[in-house]
């Protein structure tokens, strides 16, 4: 009788060991970080926050050098004395005023002495004229030294040929720094043509408080020949008033006896000029 063949279904694994594990893939660490290249990194960041902080000081001591020296030409401090005698002319800006004072070692920086002069209203009011000026004066001092009116003004000696005639006369005035159609034109915003001369009167004899400094006054009758007014940093505002009607004036500087005698020189076509 055959022998039944019996084959059982699951095969009993030759290696047990195997069976009761099942095959697996070795983890692998993971990889470490080199402690070179940490302290190499946090070396740089250091190193760059040095940098930046190096930098910054830097700056920062650049800035007050250049602001200790812009202040110090501001102020004239430490500057060796200097004394000159500066001459405007009537044709000069004040762009050109500003250059030769750099020459001259007034100042040191002429795009500094334009803003200070700017800020300040003070660029249209320097006046043609001979001035003594020194290193001791600010920006400030050497603006106001450079008006009209001030105290650093050298006189000027003119001497008028016989025969001058009105215009050759103003044009002499003009010439030294005395009298000048521009100053009309920019404070009055008027086209003027000199007509006459009425009259030279010493300051301190017509007009209060006294000058510590002599300032001859002289006074022209001109004719208006047309122009149109701005308001600018001396004349706010221009008219026309008749003699009887003065608005309040400024003493100082013309007084009502003064301005009734120019009227008198403008209906008398035989006026004789007045002398002090």
């Amino acid at each position: 009788m055959p022998q039944d063949y019996y084959e059982p279904r699951e095969r009993r694994s030759s290696h047990p060991e195997r069976a009761a594990h099942p095959p697996y893939r070795e983890e692998q660490e993971p990889p470490r970080r080199s402690r070179k290249k940490k302290r190499r990194s946090a070396g740089r960041t250091a190193a760059l926050v040095l940098l930046y902080v190096a930098m910054v000081i830097g700056l920062s001591i650049l800035l007050a050098c250049i602001g200790w020296i812009a202040a110090g030409d501001v102020l004239a401090l430490n500057k060796e004395y200097k004394e000159i005698t500066f001459t405007i002319t009537p044709e000069e800006e004040f762009d050109d005023v500003a250059s030769r004072l750099k020459d001259e070692g007034m100042i040191e920086f002429k795009a500094l002495f334009d803003l200070f002069a700017s800020v300040t209203h003070k660029k249209d009011k320097l006046s043609p004229g001979t001035y003594t000026l020194n290193t001791d004066m600010d920006y400030r001092a050497l603006l106001a030294g450079m008006q009209s009116n001030s105290a650093n003004r050298s006189q000027v000696k003119i001497a008028i040929p016989e025969g001058y005639n009105i215009d050759q006369i103003f044009a002499l005035l003009s010439e030294k720094g005395v009298a000048t159609v521009k100053e009309l034109k920019e404070e009055a915003g008027v086209d003027a043509a000199v007509r006459s001369l009425i009259a030279v009167q010493d300051r301190d004899k017509h007009n209060q408080p006294p000058y510590p400094y002599g300032v001859v006054k002289i006074f022209f009758l001109c004719e208006a020949m047309g122009g149109d007014f701005v308001p600018n940093a001396e004349t706010t505002e221009r008219g026309y008033f008749p003699e009887d009607a003065l608005p309040p004036l400024a003493g100082e500087k013309c007084t009502e006896e003064q301005v009734r005698m120019c009227f008198q020189a403008y209906r008398d076509p035989a006026w004789s000029v007045a002398f002090d």
